[in-house]
């Protein structure tokens, strides 16, 4: 359920990405996550899962730059309760995963957003 109040409108598509000790990753994750072309509106939730190095660091940096880029934590619970935590706060139509090592092609939300639009399927 989307809980935040600041939120006035249903976004498209919420992306979750859980987040634990991935310093090395995290950047280019977020580089590929600000930078999508697409015409849909998303959504970028960041759970923190207890990480332990600096990837809040450069978590915080990106959501400080970025309005559309939340964050949460939550103690060490693992990917499964964050993902499940970042459904709860979600306020888009359509949910994704990233996980927070990788990173996705510039046009990935919207070919995505398209073929489920089009076909009215889930992701």
């Amino acid at each position: 359920m989307c809980t935040k109040k600041a939120q006035k409108k249903i976004t498209d598509v919420s992306v979750i990405v859980p987040v634990y000790n991935v310093e090395k990753y995290v950047a280019r994750c977020l580089e590929s996550l600000v930078n999508q072309k697409c015409d849909c509106s998303y959504e970028i939730i960041i759970i923190n899962d207890g990480t332990k190095d600096k990837s809040m660091d450069i978590v915080n940096d990106y959501a400080a730059r970025y309005d559309f880029i939340h964050v949460y934590t939550q103690e060490n619970s693992g990917v499964s309760v964050a993902r499940n935590n970042g459904i709860a706060k979600a306020c888009g139509k359509y949910v994704m995963f990233v996980d927070s090592d990788d990173y996705i092609s510039k046009d990935f939300v919207k070919i995505l957003f398209e073929a489920m639009s089009e076909n009215n399927s889930d992701i």
